[in-house]
């Protein structure tokens, strides 16, 4: 009788200490997510043109709204049309 319910104590303390590595390790993984986000966002800013083309007579500003963390798939460039900047 002792040894099944030491054995039955072994059993709840093996699922107790399951449970908590299990969710240790979701929040290791969580972590471990959430630094890539970071780090794709930083990616995506690197792409972004450190100041506008200067043309006379134009003021010309831009702006980047991310749609999600990383900072989205973001396309930006200058193009000259016919002696006009877009």
């Amino acid at each position: 009788m002792v040894a099944e319910q030491a054995e039955q104590l072994r059993a709840f303390e093996r699922q107790r200490h399951q449970g908590q590595l299990d969710e240790a390790q979701r929040q290791l993984e969580s972590e471990k997510m959430l630094q890539d986000v970071r780090a794709a966002r930083k990616v995506q800013q690197l792409f972004f043109p450190q100041k506008p083309p200067a043309y006379p007579g134009f003021d010309i500003a831009g702006a980047s709204y991310p749609a999600d963390e990383t900072g989205a798939t973001t396309s930006i460039s200058f193009q000259t049309l016919k002696d006009f900047w877009m």
